[in-house]
């Protein structure tokens, strides 16, 4: 991995503490304790509502959790790669634009034609589907919350519901959109590599 950024990796945990270890690297990070941190890790089902979500109505029996991030709901589950940076950055817009082109340009080398988009926010496949999703906030110029990537997650989750505001027929995942069944841990290997890289330029380290 880059030089300057730790790697942390949860696995499978839940979101709340997920959240819980995220909120205490930021306060080291803030303190001067510790340098860029990336949290790799996957949730059970859960679905998120952001600032933007006024209103939230849905059938499934999954847990769903307000939070403080930017954008509307979203879904949380297995074979979906969450990125948690907690990192300084100098531009929000500058760091978001380098996250998202980085994982488009991750997901390419697997076949997949995607673009980051800072608006709408995400990362979209040449199908206009949405592949990655962004949800931040910005504590003392310290990242917060991160970036999701659907692997091979149930994307029936997503009928049920607005995914960011989407009809849910909008989003995809690498499987569903190439075709073939890559082994999760050589698609997430491949995006934290590259994503390592991009945060140790963006945070300075």
């Amino acid at each position: 991995m880059a030089p300057g950024v730790e790697v942390v990796t949860l696995g499978s945990v839940d979101y709340e503490e997920g959240r819980k270890i995220q909120r205490r690297l930021i306060e080291e990070h803030l303190s001067g304790a510790r340098g860029a941190t990336l949290i790799i890790c996957e949730h059970p089902p859960v679905i998120t509502l952001g600032v933007r979500s006024k209103e939230f109505s849905s059938s499934l029996d999954i847990p769903v959790i307000r939070t403080n991030r930017g954008g509307e709901a979203t879904y949380h589950g297995p074979g979906q790669l969450i990125l948690y940076p907690v990192v300084t950055v100098k531009s929000v817009r500058a760091f978001v634009e380098h996250s998202l082109h980085t994982i488009a340009r991750a997901l390419s080398e697997f076949g997949l034609e995607a673009e980051g988009t800072l608006d709408p926010a995400g990362v979209w496949t040449t199908e206009g589907k949405k592949i990655a999703a962004c949800g931040l906030k910005i504590v003392r110029k310290v990242t917060d919350h991160g970036f999701s990537v659907n692997i091979e997650n149930d994307l029936e989750v997503y009928r049920h519901f607005s995914p960011c505001g989407l009809n849910g027929e909008a989003v995809t995942s690498v499987k569903a959109a190439t075709g073939m069944s890559f082994p999760p841990n050589q698609v997430a290997d491949r995006v934290v590599r590259l994503y390592t890289e991009t945060l140790r330029e963006l945070s300075g380290s």
